[in-house]
């Protein structure tokens, strides 16, 4: 800080004055107090004919990383969180006027993954963050620190009026449902605590600023007992959700049945639209499944994915088939996070654990079976 302010405080030290008496005279001259305060910081409070500064902080490589891994791994955590959230509120309170809600369960197991890796990260690196302040008091006036809280503070309270702003619109426009107020104060909630700590953070250093100047330590080294009990309420939260969503999603052993079934329907599926396009080129199905092979006809596989024998396929009519596969879980256990109320063409596909049967039409347009188009009479050229 080598500018005026600096040079003077030097001078008055030189001379002897008091340091309260600097702060006093500086202030009625109309300095800001935190400019004073950070002058005055400046010299070490020891004994000798002149002043001797104290060394400058500065931020090493290593500090930087650590405050900006604390950071994203704080944003990472409260932004999956949130997502566990609304999934949770999305189950307990569906919306019948839509099909799919926004979260599915590939997301839920994306959210978990992204807090157990998060989460603690940024426990440890806010631990290691508070060890080298509680070492050196001039690790607190990292630049790059308090750029990213008071960016976090900015971040926070946007988030916080356009979530206030939404209730009221949500209000004002009746369309205020149980189901938007939870989700409103979900958002309130996680935006509003992690501005209120840094926030916190940020004042109790300004207390403490006097407190070590004066005796070269750092003080308040234990947080206050409400400080304690809100950490405590936040993991508390974050371990509930995540418990919560494990037994919602499953294990990933059967999760791995579940895409397997997913991918049998997914054949399946194919295999009825390459039929109807057989149809179509032919005007009968195919007497085997073999008959689809062609690449005109775009089918993925006719063979399970784990086991690899061919689905079987029976011609009951002209234009009728049945498929079946075995499953190896309820069509249900894959959908109860994102479908509130299924459109016609997936109910068809419901099944049960084992043995499943489907019996299909051919099909040019959902719900239109085809038959043979009449001859028409040949036009008439003039």
């Amino acid at each position: 800080m080598v500018n005026e302010l600096y040079v003077f405080v030097k001078e008055a030290l030189e001379k002897g004055q008091d340091r309260s008496a600097i702060q006093q005279a500086l202030l009625q001259a109309g300095w800001q107090e935190e400019e004073v305060k950070k002058a005055l910081a400046s010299f070490a409070q020891i004994s000798f004919p002149v002043p001797v500064p104290r060394p400058k902080p500065y931020l090493q490589a290593r500090e930087a990383f650590l405050y900006l891994i604390s950071f994203i791994a704080l944003y990472i955590t409260a932004f999956s969180f949130g997502a566990l959230v609304f999934a949770f509120i999305d189950k307990l309170f569906p919306d019948p006027l839509q099909f799919r809600l926004f979260y599915s369960s590939r997301g839920l197991t994306t959210a978990l993954a992204a807090i157990i890796v998060a989460f603690p990260l940024y426990l440890f690196m806010t631990r290691l963050l508070g060890k080298a302040a509680a070492k050196d008091p001039e690790h607190r006036e990292s630049k790059v620190g308090k750029w990213l809280t008071y960016l976090t503070l900015v971040i926070a309270a946007g988030i916080i009026i356009g979530d206030l702003i939404a209730v009221l619109s949500g209000l004002l426009g009746g369309e205020l449902t149980t189901r938007f107020v939870f989700k409103a104060f979900t958002i309130l909630t996680i935006a509003g605590s992690i501005f209120g700590y840094y926030l916190w953070s940020l004042q109790r250093e300004e207390r403490e600023k006097p407190a070590q100047s004066q005796k070269g330590t750092v003080a308040g080294g234990e947080k206050p007992i409400g400080i304690r009990i809100f950490a405590g309420v936040v993991m508390g939260a974050i371990v509930v959700a995540v418990v919560y969503g494990f037994t919602l999603v499953g294990s990933p052993a059967g999760q791995r049945l579940i895409q397997f079934d997913e991918r049998r329907v997914s054949n399946l599926q194919q295999i009825t639209f390459a039929i109807d396009s057989y149809w179509d080129r032919n005007r009968s199905v195919p007497a085997t499944l073999e008959d689809l092979r062609d690449s005109r006809y775009f089918v993925n596989s006719i063979t399970d994915p784990k086991t690899g024998e061919p689905y079987e396929y029976r011609v009951t009519d002209e234009d009728s088939y049945v498929l079946c596969a075995v499953f190896e879980t309820e069509s249900g256990a894959r959908e109860d996070l994102r479908v509130v109320t299924k459109p016609f063409s997936e109910q068809v596909w419901e099944h049960g654990i084992g043995y499943a049967c489907f019996e299909r039409d051919v099909q040019t347009v959902p719900g239109g079976r085809i038959r043979s188009l009449p001859e028409l009479p040949p036009v008439p050229v003039r």
